[in-house]
């Protein structure tokens, strides 16, 4: 909780003494956030970015937090993730705030239930990235005015691959989504590249 001021924390490791509950991280209000060589883990939500404030997240790990996410996103944040893990988590990643943008480059997001649900109209976008081994969807944008955009990424071994539903998937073509039990429920926007 520090309005307007410029916040770096990096370093540490952050695991919940009651596996399962509250929460490793939550941002109040920051003007920006950086979160760099981390490991969070066994909470209910690793992190949850409450304010729209902009965060960046590197070379991290997010795992065994069962209750909601890694990385909840909760307010109309900008936030930006990059050489991270999400593992065993309920949802790898949770976007939950209309507005709210998320963009997700060189992650793996793997063996959790969900590896991203949008449950709001925010943007999340992946590229090279690796959305594997879910056990439930590697991707649920089902809830409208949700949008993912796609480069560069693998989907593969999980239940659904990519649930578009009410939601909008963009993909540039040069994303794999293959070797799941559904590869695609709904239909992808095609994008040409720029």
């Amino acid at each position: 909780n520090a309005p307007g001021a410029n916040v770096a924390i990096r370093g540490f490791t952050i695991k919940a003494v009651t596996p399962g509950s509250g929460v490793g991280i939550t941002v109040t209000d920051v003007g920006t956030l950086l979160l760099e060589n981390m490991v969070i883990d066994g909470w209910s939500d690793g992190m949850n970015v409450a304010s729209a404030s902009k965060v960046s997240v590197s070379d991290s790990i997010f795992r065994n937090n069962t209750g909601q996410a890694g990385l909840s996103v909760t307010a109309a944040a900008n936030v930006s993730v990059v050489k991270s893990t999400f593992e065993n988590n309920l949802r790898g990643i949770r976007l939950d705030a209309a507005t709210a943008v998320i963009s997700v480059s060189r992650s793996s997001l793997t063996g959790n239930t969900n590896g991203v649900s949008l449950l709001a109209a925010g943007v999340l976008a992946f590229d090279r990235c690796l959305i594997a081994n879910n056990s439930n969807v590697g991707i649920f944008a089902n809830t409208a005015g949700a949008i993912v955009r796609l480069s560069g990424s693998s989907v593969t071994g999980n239940p659904t691959g990519v649930n578009v539903g009410a939601g909008v998937v963009e993909s540039f073509g040069t994303s794999g989504i293959r070797g799941n039990t559904t590869n695609i429920s709904g239909a992808l926007t095609a994008v040409a590249l720029q």
